[in-house]
């Protein structure tokens, strides 16, 4: 495999695992396990007999390669998460005063990967492996990138967050909602709120996210009641769904429509506009848009 000496072999009792970074994709039983100098780089969890138990499970060494290559080699995606937690591995078992070569290593495997080894981005990657590993691996499925997890740059001590990962890990959002409330949970926290009162009970996500933004922005979410309350007051058409809802710095109305056939859609046309003649009749329904 890419330039290996295949003549060089260790027995898997005499490699170290101070690597392993718990990968998210487990290494196969039925691929080879390989090794840089004396260190494992995938299989981490394999045992130091074969199957048979009769052998010692041998270890194809990498020769005329640097570590980082054979890193992507063998592990050709990693998200932000696990390239964090193998940045901190690298560190700790080849430290700069016996590896001059580790910080130049550290740097090439952030490229191989796709990622700038900023120092603010390197600074964020300690914070990242400091999380809960089930937060961790959540950040993995979930695929969220540095831009993501920016917020968490600007708390000092990850811990004041440690009360609220398990309500994110309960309800389990989508990459954009658990982006959301991170964003909203870490500017709460730094206005001053308390864990008192941003603890809540909530089944959903919707609601959860909802909670948050009453807290963050107080005044939108009253003119976002009352404007779906006046929007109830309208007629809207049969086998219709019509709400308030708010996206970033913009609120309005959606509205879902059912129609069967083309007659059933020339009706809730007409339907529709007469509900604009109503709008345009009544100021304080026109004032909803004005505000936006």
């Amino acid at each position: 495999m890419y330039g290996i000496d295949m003549h060089n072999f260790k027995t898997l009792i005499s490699c170290q695992r101070n690597l392993d970074f718990h990968p998210e994709v487990p290494w196969s039983d039925l691929l080879p396990l390989y090794c840089f100098e004396d260190e494992l780089l995938c299989g981490f969890h394999a045992k130091d007999k074969t199957h048979h138990e009769t052998h010692e499970a041998t270890v194809i060494e990498f020769k005329n390669h640097n570590l980082p290559q054979c890193l992507k080699v063998l592990h050709p995606y990693l998200s932000f998460p696990e390239i964090s937690r193998l940045t901190e591995r690298i560190s700790l078992r080849f430290p700069n005063h016996t590896h001059p070569e580790s910080k130049e290593w550290v740097q090439q495997l952030w490229r191989l990967y796709g990622y700038q080894p900023r120092e603010d981005l390197l600074i964020l990657a300690t914070k990242i492996t400091a999380l809960p590993f089930a937060v961790q691996q959540w950040l993995t499925q979930k695929k969220l990138a540095p831009q993501d997890l920016a917020p968490l740059r600007a708390v000092n001590d990850l811990n004041i967050l440690n009360d609220y990962w398990e309500i994110l890990l309960s309800l389990n959002p989508s990459k954009s909602e658990g982006t959301k409330g991170i964003e909203l949970l870490v500017e709460l926290i730094l206005m001053g709120h308390s864990k008192e009162t941003l603890n809540t009970h909530t089944t959903t996500t919707q609601s959860w996210l909802s909670f948050l933004q009453s807290l963050r922005y107080p005044l939108s979410t009253q003119q976002d009641l009352h404007a779906e309350s006046k929007i109830r007051t309208l007629h809207w058409p049969a086998k219709s769904e019509a709400r308030w809802v708010r996206r970033g710095d913009r609120s309005g109305v959606e509205l879902k429509l059912f129609f069967s056939n083309p007659e059933e859609l020339k009706i809730n046309l007409v339907r529709l506009e007469k509900i604009s003649r109503d709008v345009d009749g009544n100021n304080t329904l026109a004032e909803l848009w004005s505000k936006n």
